[in-house]
């Protein structure tokens, strides 16, 4: 064998090395994109998951307040009734409670904003909290809180943008479906 053609063989073995390592490493980068989807599906499934369950622990610990205090809270609702229909102790006990549900809610806006959480979730508790804050007393509430900057100002512009869309209704029939005569016993 000549050194001619054992350059040529050396050569040879070389470009199939050179070819095998690039279908080694193209088999590499697929598992790791489908790694890293994956990854994403599953960040994103988490975050939807406790942005449920944050939301849920409200209703839960709804449940435990007293017949009064509950139908009070839903008071708040009816299109009819002001800020100034409201106890002191009624506007304090709304504000605490409906300030932590829209950090909650802000939270969740920029899970959104990252890609962790569901457009269509995230669409859906934006159109709620702008119907929540069309409500005459949620108005006084909303101005009041905006005022003390526990909210960032992109996260107040996109509820308030939401609010102001013709599509989003007030959440009247809210306190209405509470307010409804007991059904007649046949």
């Amino acid at each position: 064998m000549t050194l001619v053609t054992l350059y040529y063989i050396t050569q040879i073995i070389a470009v199939v090395a050179v070819v095998a390592s690039l279908v080694f490493v193209g088999i590499e980068i697929r598992q790791g994109a489908e790694q890293t989807r994956q990854n994403t599906r599953a960040v994103k499934a988490a975050a939807s998951f406790e942005a449920m369950h944050s939301w849920a622990t409200f209703n839960e610990m709804a449940l435990s307040w007293s017949d009064e205090k509950l139908a009070t809270a839903i008071a708040t609702h009816d299109p009819n009734k002001t800020w100034d229909d409201f106890s002191p102790e009624v506007q304090a006990m709304m504000m605490v409670f409906y300030r932590a549900l829209f950090q909650k809610l802000e939270g969740q806006f920029y899970m959104y904003q990252y890609g962790t959480l569901d457009k269509e979730l995230w669409e859906g508790r934006r159109d709620w909290a702008a119907g929540v804050i069309r409500l005459p007393f949620f108005q006084v509430l909303w101005e009041q809180e905006k005022g003390e900057k526990i909210w960032s100002d992109k996260f107040i512009a996109v509820i308030e943008a939401a609010r102001d869309a013709s599509t989003v209704k007030p959440l009247q029939t809210y306190a209405q479906q509470f307010n409804r005569p007991a059904p007649a016993e046949a």
